[in-house]
């Protein structure tokens, strides 16, 4: 006798669980990842709009000359690197006073008082920064780049024959080489703005400078 077949609800297996939780999960494992990247990709584009300022990268070496300095006030090399260091970006005004403590130690050195006289002219000291590059030149004369910076002081000073006067000593000493060309050039100038001075209001006016001049750093 052929046995009868199970009811169908019998014979069909259990049903596991609907793929919809694994779904859910999938979903949301996508999600977390889109979220990540696109969290990544924020912190990378705010990193290459903003990225971080050489400055920031190199005030490390002021807190190492520092510290240099608080063990050992005396480590003139280390102060002149700091003075460099607010030379370079930009804090004249901290460069001075370490530029000068140096220069109580070695005071014949042409090459910083140069250098602490460009500081006062960029702070607007221009009278000590000129006494500063006199000191140089006269203990030696043919320093280029106190002349040229001192022909830069004197035409700020409206002293345009003292300015054109130095700037051509620059050509002079150096014929035929770019520095001399802006030289002769600045000193072109200097002598026009005499004449135009000499002129009083009924000087025909002439167009202004180009570009002011800057110090030299040769």
């Amino acid at each position: 006798m052929r046995k009868k077949p199970r009811d169908a609800k019998q014979k069909a297996a259990p049903e596991r669980d609907p793929p919809v939780g694994k779904g859910r999960k999938i979903r949301e494992a996508a999600l977390w990842m889109m979220t990540a990247v696109a969290v990544a990709l924020s912190v990378w584009a705010l990193t290459r709009r903003h990225p971080p300022s050489p400055v920031d990268r190199t005030d490390s070496h002021e807190a190492q000359y520092i510290s240099r300095l608080s063990e050992d006030p005396s480590d003139y090399a280390t102060r002149l690197q700091l003075a460099n260091y607010y030379y370079d970006v930009g804090k004249p005004h901290l460069a001075i006073p370490e530029y000068r403590k140096v220069l109580d130690a070695h005071p014949d050195n042409p090459n910083i008082r140069t250098d602490l006289g460009t500081c006062f002219k960029r702070i607007g000291a221009l009278e000590q920064a000129r006494a500063e590059y006199k000191r140089v030149l006269k203990a030696h004369p043919e320093h280029q780049q106190a002349t040229f910076n001192l022909a830069v002081v004197s035409l700020m000073l409206e002293e345009y024959d003292r300015a054109a006067e130095l700037w051509e000593r620059v050509a002079a000493r150096m014929p035929g080489s770019a520095t001399a060309e802006q030289a002769l050039k600045h000193a072109a100038e200097a002598r026009r703005l005499k004449a135009q001075s000499e002129g009083g209001n009924d000087a025909k006016p002439k167009p202004k400078p180009e570009k002011k001049p800057e110090e030299s750093t040769e």
